[in-house]
């Protein structure tokens, strides 16, 4: 039915043209819609991009995703197609970062057959032809089914802001793979406007078939967001928790096709406070506001910001990797640097901290 023919002779037969697909027996054969090696997530031939903020835990899910579809086990609740995956890390410590994590996901040697790990792995840039066909060739010669890169900015020679950039790395690495029949998954980082996605130039994120925004709030939880979509199916919205009993995985604690307006609430109040947007607001100017980040919400989600916002205390938000233990004040530590942070300073109790989390990649 395809036929892509890489060829400059040209006879006059159509179905030896590159690309040629004969429409006729097409529309006789059954529709089968996508063909999903995590169902609702990640498709066959499809290019999915994972954004989100730094030190949010995207490698850690890749990676749970990576070892679970290898193995043809059920992650975030989803079954899985059992195929061989190719990730290229560029970003992780493989002690601390990537054997620890297999370790407490409960994994032993003898469970990596159809996983293909390299790390910092010396390739041509992904923008180059002579990158395109370097993966290309060894996508094929190890039948790999799933491509994960971590993180996308680290495989690219060329300039991030440049659409040129994108527009090669399209052409001569991602095209290839969706010619094969590869699903490409590749995490990026969120731009200063987080409003407007990945960071870099627009078509960036113009090429990719879905793109997951993956967040979190103060009290440990991880929201997916279907962000943008050029599928039918999947999923909308996903609300995990990390969990390590009886091994480390995520846990799926809420799965729909939309938010309730409580949790959506709650995901755009904690944006609002992580963007530094003052408290106490009226709902026309909370609506204002979200609107100035990209958000749009119904009038009754905004009104349960507005009255969250005016009901909690007033925090500052504070980077992910400054924890401390619970019942204790920072500001009393030894060559503290928080500077900018008191407890003090935001008027409440030094006595009401959170928990120390931990703090994943």
């Amino acid at each position: 039915m395809y036929a892509h023919v890489n060829s400059s002779k040209f006879t006059g037969c159509v179905t030896e043209l590159p690309g040629y697909v004969d429409l006729d027996l097409l529309m006789t054969t059954p529709f089968v819609g996508e063909k999903w090696i995590v169902e609702g997530i990640l498709a066959e031939d499809r290019l999915t991009a994972l954004v989100g903020e730094a030190k949010i835990g995207k490698s850690l899910l890749a990676l749970e995703i990576a070892v679970a579809v290898s193995l043809g086990k059920p992650v975030l609740g989803r079954p899985t197609r059992k195929t061989k995956v190719l990730y290229i890390d560029m970003e992780n410590n493989i002690e601390t970062d990537v054997k620890s994590r297999l370790l407490e996901f409960g994994y032993k040697p003898g469970n990596f057959e159809n996983l293909i790990y390299l790390w910092y792995p010396i390739l041509e840039p992904f923008d180059t032809a002579a990158g395109g066909a370097q993966l290309a060739q060894i996508v094929k010669a190890h039948d790999i089914k799933l491509v994960i890169i971590d993180t996308v900015s680290r495989v690219v020679n060329g300039d991030e802001n440049s659409n040129d950039t994108w527009n090669a790395f399209y052409r001569l690495f991602e095209l290839p793979m969706k010619q094969a029949r590869v699903a490409v998954l590749r995490i990026d980082h969120v731009g200063k406007d987080h409003s407007k996605g990945a960071r870099g130039a627009s078509a960036k994120s113009g090429d990719v078939d879905l793109v997951i925004r993956m967040t979190a709030d103060r009290t440990g939880r991880i929201f997916l967001r279907r962000d943008a979509a050029r599928m039918h199916g999947g999923f909308e919205h996903l609300a995990l928790k990390r969990e390590t009993t009886p091994t480390l995985h995520h846990k799926v604690t809420e799965n729909t096709r939309g938010l309730s307006a409580e949790l959506h609430a709650q995901q755009l109040a904690d944006l609002l406070d992580s963007t530094g947007t003052p408290r106490g607001l009226t709902n026309d100017e909370t609506r204002a506001a979200l609107g100035a980040l990209g958000e749009r919400c119904a009038k009754k989600v905004s009104e349960i910001v507005t009255k969250m916002r005016k009901e909690e205390p007033s925090i500052s938000p504070r980077s992910k990797s400054e924890t401390f233990d619970e019942g204790s004040d920072p500001s009393n530590d030894a060559g503290s640097t928080w500077g900018w942070w008191s407890p003090t300073a935001s008027g409440i109790s030094p006595n009401v901290f959170r928990p120390r989390q931990k703090c994943w990649k």
